[in-house]
């Protein structure tokens, strides 16, 4: 009888699984491992991130603490920019008010002096602008500019104190009989015009000399000036004649026609004097105070009398030619 047919055995069956078994626990051992440093990158990720955004944040704030400084600065700048330009602005101004008021005096001889100050103020002032619109740029504009603040303050302060000295010496000049008694009355001498006639600053002195030896009959008065380069004949006959025209008598009136200068008048009229003669001094009232002194000086007193400026547009000029006049007595012991 024939044997029955073998069963298949299940070995390489068995194998079969095993090996896949392995294969796939390699391979969950994989993942796991792959899984593993997925998580620390992920932990890695999250503390860069927390440390990004405190980079972030403290990078806004400096970004606002710089915006705040930069707004201070500016506004500092801002500030001192506008003081810069207000500064300049005052001084071309100045510039622009010296120019207007010296160029006229340029043409007229009286005033021509003062003219000529202002003038050259109004180059000072000039530059001074210039040194100020510079100064934020060039260190040599800063220095300039400041060492002009100072001489042009110092300028004010001086002409303020000799302007005030110059309008504290005035009295009524519309009443002769306010003026200081004397025996006689130096009258100073003046331009006189290309006619022959006194000029106008010289006519209100011989004004005042008519109306002072009117009040005091018994004075007499000495008329000073000796002739310019371009003046027709000497100061003294023009005075002379001008005051006889208007009623002053002759015999009273004494001539000194050799001086040039406020110190040559009253020097040359003093050897003409008496001893012990009581004496005035008559000129215009921006000159009075320069003329006193010189008198006083000369042993002479310092009695004064003013006569008017005659013309109001002269008032600046005549003053910055009288300080100049007085500054250098000042600075040279005379005063």
């Amino acid at each position: 009888m024939p044997k029955p047919p073998e069963k298949p055995t299940r070995t390489g069956g068995t194998k079969n699984l095993q090996k896949q078994l392995s294969t796939l626990e390699r391979e969950i051992s994989q993942l796991e491992t792959q899984s593993g440093e997925l998580e620390q990158q992920m932990v890695d990720a999250a503390s860069d991130s927390s440390r990004l955004l405190e980079l972030m944040t403290e990078k806004g704030d400096l970004r606002r603490k710089a915006r705040r400084e930069d707004g201070r600065v500016g506004s500092g700048r801002g500030r001192t920019g506008g003081y810069a330009v207000k500064n300049a602005k005052g001084w071309i101004g100045l510039a622009v008010l010296f120019a207007v008021i010296g160029a006229p005096q340029l043409f007229w001889k009286p005033s021509r002096f003062g003219g000529i100050f202002l003038i050259a103020l109004a180059v000072g002032c000039t530059g001074e602008w210039l040194m100020v619109r510079g100064r934020e740029k060039y260190r040599v504009c800063r220095v300039l500019a400041r060492v002009g603040q100072v001489l042009f303050s110092l300028f004010v302060l001086s002409f303020a104190l000799v302007q005030i000295c110059i309008i504290g010496v005035h009295f009524e000049e519309n009443d002769p009989a306010a003026a200081p008694k004397a025996d006689y009355y130096l009258t100073l001498g003046a331009l006189v015009n290309p006619d022959g006639q006194p000029s106008a600053a010289l006519a209100a002195r011989c004004d005042a000399a008519i109306g002072v030896l009117n009040a005091n009959p018994e004075s007499r008065a000495i008329l000073c000036g000796g002739q310019g380069g371009d003046e027709p004949r000497t100061e003294a006959e023009a005075m002379r004649d001008y005051m006889t025209a208007h009623g002053a008598d002759p015999a009273r009136l004494i001539l000194e026609d050799a001086s040039s200068t406020t110190i040559e008048n009253i020097a040359n009229a003093k050897k003409l004097l008496p001893e012990d003669a009581a004496v005035a001094v008559i000129t215009n009232d921006y000159h009075l105070a320069r003329a006193r002194r010189l008198l006083a000086h000369a042993g002479l007193g310092d009695a004064g009398v003013p006569a008017k400026t005659p013309y109001p547009s002269q008032w600046a000029a005549v003053r910055c030619r009288e300080y100049c006049s007085i500054m250098g007595l000042m600075l040279t012991g005379r005063w």
